[in-house]
């Protein structure tokens, strides 16, 4: 495999060869991982990133400005802060070339040719490039090997420069991509359907900030990326900033199952944090046991800002199927049993989702707003309201997802559960 033969490059600056150049495969690119958001707290995670203020979203329309050639000659200087790109056309991110119609006349201001950029083309075999260019790997062809400059001017808030890191997250870029940040040369990387992520952080400041893109329609990667689908240029996926601690945060985590019903997590952290590794038996166990000390010092288990937990309810409940109750805490009032019984059944059906086969009830967007008026609350799932969440949750499995003499029956005035188990 040519592209994976390459090795990384880190902290050089670019020959503007490496688009065919087996030997360089990235520039200063982030490693690759799982996709990881780092909310900025426990609350946030509850919600999409989107709507975090460590997010930058930098989709939209941006300054565009394509060449059909790859040795043609570009505007001079087309990365700097003052370049002047007001006769360029626009190009949406996520966006592919070929499908987009030049709206803005470069065709008479700057190409000289069709008012589209490129055409699609599909091919089962072979190469793009099959019916005008002879296969001479890793080099790409020059002719017709279509280049795009983007251009655009985003805002960083103040608070993302003070000892904040800063990712540029660039969501599959065919077939590779220069960046610029402020005029200054960032990185490199192919790898057309990978996201590409540079850590930006000395380059950008609080405030305006200009990024450039350059993008080629084929790379030396592009022999390993023949597949049987349309061949499409451009940004496909969504593409944003995000901040983080530089010091302290999780870059990777990788869970793998086996046939013997096994989760392994492995997580690499960088800085001063630990992560434990547990079982779902000894967790569960160690959670009963801690139920059952006086003072808070004796517990077992340590604080835990976050838990990735495969199965845990299996160890509270024994192999007969009948729950297994170490200890219990003071009674709580049975008016919050009341009062989530109460907001279950005023939810109408857009409110709420029933999974038949696990009995699990999920609120709907519309429901969670719903139960949020119905209980005078601001944001249902704030820590302070873990209570109401988990007997609401309790309370929609009851009225909707558990069916009398199929779930459970009625005797003597006491409700039992039908386990299929036994």
């Amino acid at each position: 495999m040519l592209a994976m033969a390459s090795m990384p490059l880190y902290g050089i600056g670019q020959t503007m060869t490496e688009w065919k150049d087996m030997e360089v495969n990235e520039i200063n690119r982030l490693p690759l991982h799982t996709p990881i958001f780092p909310f900025e707290n426990n609350e946030a995670a509850h919600y999409d990133m989107t709507v975090s203020k460590r997010f930058l979203s930098i989709d939209g329309l941006w300054k565009f400005y394509w060449t059909e050639n790859a040795d043609d000659k570009l505007p001079d200087g087309f990365m700097s802060t003052d370049f002047d790109d007001s006769r360029w056309g626009m190009m949406p991110v996520p966006g592919m070339w070929e499908l987009q119609r030049n709206t803005k006349g470069q065709s008479v201001i700057e190409r000289r040719q069709c008012d589209e950029y490129g055409v699609p083309v599909y091919v089962n075999f072979g190469f793009a490039w099959k019916d005008q260019y002879k296969n001479n790997p890793p080099i790409p062809p020059t002719e017709k090997n279509h280049v795009g400059i983007y251009r655009r001017t985003i805002s960083v808030p103040d608070g993302w420069s003070k000892g904040q890191q800063v990712i540029l997250h660039l969501g599959s870029v065919t077939s590779c991509v220069y960046v610029w940040i402020n005029g200054q040369f960032v990185g490199y990387a192919e790898d057309a359907k990978m996201a590409a992520e540079f850590d930006i952080t000395d380059y950008v400041k609080a405030g305006n900030n200009s990024i450039a893109l350059k993008v080629y329609r084929w790379s030396d990667g592009s022999y390993c990326e023949d597949q049987d689908m349309w061949l499409l240029t451009g940004i496909a996926r969504q593409s944003y900033l995000y901040m983080r601690d530089g010091n302290i945060h999780v870059e990777n985590m990788q869970l793998t199952a086996n046939a013997e019903g096994e989760l392994n997590i492995k997580a690499s952290v960088k800085g001063n944090a630990d992560i434990t590794y547990t079982t779902n038996n000894e967790l569960g166990f160690d959670y009963l046991r801690d139920n059952m000390v006086v003072h808070k010092e004796n517990r077992t288990q340590r604080g835990l800002n976050f838990a990735i937990i495969d199965e845990v309810d299996s160890i509270l409940i024994d192999e007969a199927r009948t729950p297994l109750i170490i200890s219990g805490g003071v009674a709580k009032s049975a008016n919050v049993y009341k009062e989530a019984d109460r907001v279950a059944k005023n939810l109408t059906l857009d409110d709420y989702v029933v999974d038949e086969k696990t009995k699990k009830v999920t609120l709907t967007e519309e429901g969670v707003k719903h139960a949020e008026n119905l209980l005078h609350l601001d944001n249902l799932y704030d820590i302070k309201n873990s209570v109401m969440v988990h007997n609401l949750d309790k309370a929609l499995t009851a009225n909707y997802a558990f069916k009398r003499d199929v779930d459970y029956v009625v005797e003597n005035d006491q409700v039992l559960i039908v386990d299929t188990f036994t």
